[in-house]
């Protein structure tokens, strides 16, 4: 028997009820609201994080509800983008993991994203932990 699973089965209102952080693009959190019928300042009430990323602008982050914008980090040259969300939220946990706050963990995320998009394999780099932790001395 074939299951059909929709959007609105995968994205209810329900989802909500384990006040998950939530991570996605402009247009994931966009299709993730129409699905549930509410605006992304509804969603940050609910949510206790939410990190809208907004490419090479860098990233909204709501913190209970209020919303505060994160620059991006600069690159050298945007050889592929394929993977740089998955690293910004490595940066992001990484932070986290480290005892950084909310901000610097975000901050630490476009690092980590904008490394990964300066080359065409996203697995195929390297930064060292104190390489990775200094540059958020010129951000603080």
């Amino acid at each position: 028997r074939d299951y059909k699973v929709t959007g609105a089965d995968v994205c209810s209102s329900d989802l909500l009820s384990f006040n998950p952080w939530v991570f996605g693009n402009e247009h994931e959190l966009d299709v993730m609201t129409t699905l549930l019928e509410i605006d992304i300042a509804a969603l940050a009430e609910r949510s206790p994080v939410v990190v809208r990323t907004r490419g090479a602008e860098g990233l909204d982050l709501s913190i209970g509800g209020e919303f505060r914008f994160i620059q991006a980090e600069p690159t050298q040259a945007i050889a592929d983008t394929t993977g740089s969300g998955d690293a910004l939220r490595a940066g992001f946990l990484f932070g986290l993991y480290h005892g950084l706050d909310l901000v610097q963990s975000a901050q630490l995320g476009t690092v980590v994203a904008a490394r990964s998009v300066e080359h065409v394999d996203p697995q195929g780099w390297t930064i060292s932990t104190n390489e990775l932790l200094a540059t958020l001395n010129p951000m603080n």
